[in-house]
């Protein structure tokens, strides 16, 4: 599929807009850590917002976790292009968070015992959601902190 170029100016803009964005979101996690909340970021691991400097700082502080998930692991598949069939989609992403209990949640690797498609395409769209045991492990996450940082302590 071709798709119609942006000028560079427009691009230019757009990663500014992005930036301004992403500080200001990080402003709010140090605000989180600050208050004693926690925060949970999330973005595909190869994402270029992972080298910002202000997102590298955050990760730096040490009440700052980051982990790193495959998604096929947590069961995101995709329709195969051939005959439709659900076929894992491993879209490696990473999470920042302040909490230890949700790292522990968000620990599953791809156990390397399948075929993975490319998300190129409609396949893309398709995977542009969490799947219910990845959005389970979040909740279980968010509910646990106290539980698990309580006994960290």
């Amino acid at each position: 599929m071709n798709y119609p170029k942006m000028d560079a100016e427009k691009v230019a803009r757009l990663k500014a807009e992005v930036r301004r964005h992403l500080q200001i979101v990080i402003s709010l996690y140090r605000r989180q850590l600050e208050l004693g909340l926690h925060f949970l970021h999330e973005h595909p691991a190869s994402t270029g917002s992972w080298k910002e400097p202000g997102m590298q700082a955050l990760a730096r502080n040490p009440y700052v976790h980051v982990a790193e998930i495959d998604q096929c692991a947590y069961g995101l598949v995709t329709p195969s292009e051939i005959d439709g069939s659900p076929v894992p989609a491993k879209k490696p992403t990473r999470f920042l968070t302040s909490s230890h209990s949700m790292v522990l949640e968000l620990s599953k690797r791809c156990p390397g015992d399948h075929q993975h498609q490319h998300l190129v395409g409609r396949r893309c769209a398709d995977a542009a959601f969490y799947s219910l045991p990845l959005v389970r492990a979040i909740l279980r996450g968010i509910r646990d902190p106290a539980i698990v940082e309580a006994k960290a302590v």
